[in-house]
């Protein structure tokens, strides 16, 4: 073979293992892991709910459960994703929000939103091509029941009495079984000028936890930032502290926001059996 031949040909089955490799890079950075949400829980020893709300409590649409291991097991079997979808967090108004429950306890939380063909695990869209919680047999139908009330005592009683009822599958949490109201208060944002060097939000939420963990050892109390930013307009962030009372009688460590206190209004929301 001519040496200019000899070279040709060479050149050519590198070209070709290159081109080789870096379809077979890109084709592992396209394929995604395929994810399936139910895969570590065992079914088999019971005990497993699994609730399809409809979302924002939608009251035209219907709630569903099921107990059934085989269902379960089916549904463990069956959703298993392996592409994500296309975020339309806007759009994203319809179908369920599912509850997997062992013991009367929630294990993990899920989304299906069908107009958007998404099964949605936190911040992660999966693609669901199709899905109604109606067309899986053997789930059944769940009541919804909603009422407000005029004194936390009396709501308080009524969720004692459900949390006995057998009949009652899931009763979504309430701040006022523990809590009599909420306040704000303010504190000096150090991230006003938006300027280095910065402090994460996270940082600053973390340590002013820790101050009034610190002030209010033994008293009860949830607190979350809830305004914070840049500029003129946010020379403080702002905390809402839920707690009771006395606690915000005797809140001195930081300013108290001149609106005051905020009696919580009790909202029992609860799902039962037919």
């Amino acid at each position: 073979m001519p040496k200019s031949l000899n070279h040709k040909v060479r050149v050519s089955i590198v070209f070709i293992f290159l081109v080789c490799v870096n379809v077979s890079e890109l084709k592992s950075q396209d394929t995604v892991e395929s994810y399936k949400p139910l895969e570590r829980y065992d079914f088999d020893k019971g005990g497993y709910e699994l609730i399809f709300l409809p979302y924002a409590g939608r009251n035209g649409d219907t709630a569903f459960f099921t107990t059934d291991i085989s269902v379960l097991n089916e549904l463990k079997e069956g959703w298993e994703f392996d592409s994500e979808a296309v975020q339309y967090p806007f759009a994203c108004n319809d179908g369920h929000d599912l509850l997997l429950l062992f013991n009367g306890f929630v294990q993990d939380q899920f989304s299906i939103r069908n107009r958007c063909q998404a099964f949605i695990d936190g911040d992660t869209y999966w693609h669901l091509p199709e899905f109604s919680a109606a067309l899986i047999p053997e789930l059944l139908p769940v009541i919804r029941r909603e009422k407000m009330y005029s004194a936390i005592d009396e709501a308080r009683s009524v969720l004692r009495l459900a949390k006995t009822d057998s009949s009652v599958l899931f009763i979504e949490p309430a701040d006022w079984e523990s809590f009599e109201g909420y306040f704000f208060f303010q504190f000096p944002n150090p991230n006003k000028s938006g300027k280095a060097p910065f402090i994460p939000w996270e940082n600053i939420n973390a340590d002013v936890q820790s101050q009034l963990d610190q002030e209010y050892l033994e008293v009860p109390f949830q607190m979350r930032m809830v305004s914070y930013g840049y500029g003129k307009n946010y020379p403080n962030i702002i905390f809402k502290v839920t707690a009771n009372k006395d606690l915000f009688d005797n809140f001195k460590i930081f300013p108290i926001i001149e609106s005051g206190w905020f009696p919580l209004k009790p909202k029992l929301i609860y799902y039962k059996k037919l």
